[in-house]
């Protein structure tokens, strides 16, 4: 029963403060604890902290969902469209730092925090395999402007290859 609902208690905050963890704890207790939910082909319900989520890939009329189980990275097949995902998922705004989507291709869906460069034409992804990613030609300009936006927001760096 306590498993339907979505309850998690506060982190306490160890003296002395590291500044570093402070912020991840602050950002984590403001964001909503967003999942996405879905049932796989074998008829289970998965569940899914966005954070956790690497990719969404759209393929042969299913979508392949790599994600983050357990500290291993791991490949989920759904029979839904990719058009049924990206209604749900924060694109384009942030929830916090973490869960970020962007949609470089038709056919993808990528989360911003595994994102480790930047190309002119493509992404690389960080997971047991690099992965590069095509960005299709009309949303180069629309990427690099969320890249960097995500990037000022978050203090990070990406590799940036022109």
């Amino acid at each position: 029963m306590y498993d339907m609902f979505n309850l998690h208690i506060y982190n306490f905050i160890n003296k002395p403060v590291n500044p570093a963890e402070f912020k991840r704890m602050l950002l984590e207790s403001l964001s909503p604890r967003m999942q996405l939910c879905m049932q796989d082909i074998n008829g289970m319900n998965r569940r899914f902290d966005y954070k956790s989520i690497v990719s969404i890939e759209s393929r042969n009329k299913n979508i392949i969902i790599s994600a983050y189980q357990k500290g291993n990275l791991k490949e989920f097949t759904f029979r839904k469209k990719l058009s049924d995902v990206l209604s749900v998922l924060p694109m384009n705004q942030f929830i916090s730092p973490i869960e970020y989507f962007i949609h470089p291709m038709q056919s993808f869906i990528v989360n911003l925090h595994y994102v480790t460069a930047f190309e002119k034409k493509s992404l690389i992804l960080l997971n047991d395999a690099a992965r590069t990613i095509n960005i299709s030609r009309p949303k180069i300009a629309d990427i690099a402007n969320q890249i960097d936006s995500y990037t000022r927001a978050t203090c990070t760096r990406l590799s940036v290859k022109k």
